[in-house]
């Protein structure tokens, strides 16, 4: 029986999955976040320190890491063409690759955002804006590892410029930023004093779309790159 270009993606996707869970630096991540928001919590830190911690600085971290890597980690390792020869249209290798970024990113945030739970709403809140930020963020930063040769630079400066430097604006600028939907979805206020009393969230509902929609997007617009474009592989 034969099988359609969406399956054999969901099989690539568990593939690379466990190819990351089997390398030492993926444990060192889930290990890694759940262990400092461990810490934070018998020091006594709040519920929303540990959020914020994973929410807007441990899973982008992971997702620059893991979603830069995306196309580039199989180009720099010269396998690109190896893959690109399997019997599976390359756009959805590409998102068969991104999917299995997300969900080593997305643990990584789970871990972490499990032990700020205090509440079932909260805690719900927390694990979705985690994941939230995962697929994002991931998708995003794969996106540039399709664009540019040095992703990584590329995803700081957007990290800090953009994210960092326009999140801390008050009013409706800050809202061209993941990190003020990712804070609505997990129902964070500014650290900022001057921001967190001008801070005026949007929807959940409003917020989930726009993090859904940065994902799919940007997904989407990568996987036809990636369809289209013929990558140079330096010996």
């Amino acid at each position: 029986m034969s099988t359609t270009p969406m399956s054999r993606a969901v099989l690539w996707a568990r593939f690379n999955v466990m190819r990351h869970l089997r390398k030492p630096g993926t444990l060192a991540w889930i290990l890694g976040v759940a262990a400092i928001a461990a810490v934070i919590r018998v020091a006594g830190g709040s519920t929303s320190a540990i959020s914020n911690l994973v929410v807007l600085y441990a899973v982008p971290l992971a997702a620059l890491s893991f979603g830069t890597s995306a196309m580039r980690e199989e180009i720099e390792d010269q396998t690109l063409t190896y893959v690109f020869t399997r019997s599976v249209d390359r756009a959805w290798i590409y998102v068969a690759r991104v999917l299995a970024a997300t969900t080593v990113a997305a643990l990584v945030g789970i871990a972490g955002a499990l032990l700020a739970t205090e509440s079932i709403t909260g805690g719900v809140r927390t694990v979705v804006a985690a994941v939230g930020s995962a697929a994002a963020y991931t998708a995003f930063f794969a996106l540039c590892g399709v664009l540019f040769k040095r992703a990584a630079s590329v995803g700081i400066v957007f990290a800090i410029a953009w994210e960092y430097g326009l999140g801390a604006v008050p009013g409706f600028l800050s809202q061209l930023t993941l990190r003020t939907h990712l804070r609505s979805l997990a129902d964070l206020r500014p650290s900022n004093t001057l921001l967190a009393r001008l801070w005026d969230p949007p929807s959940v509902w409003i917020s989930g779309l726009v993090i859904l929609g940065v994902a799919g997007v940007t997904t989407f617009v990568a996987a036809m790159l990636v369809r289209r474009r013929e990558f140079v592989i330096t010996r």
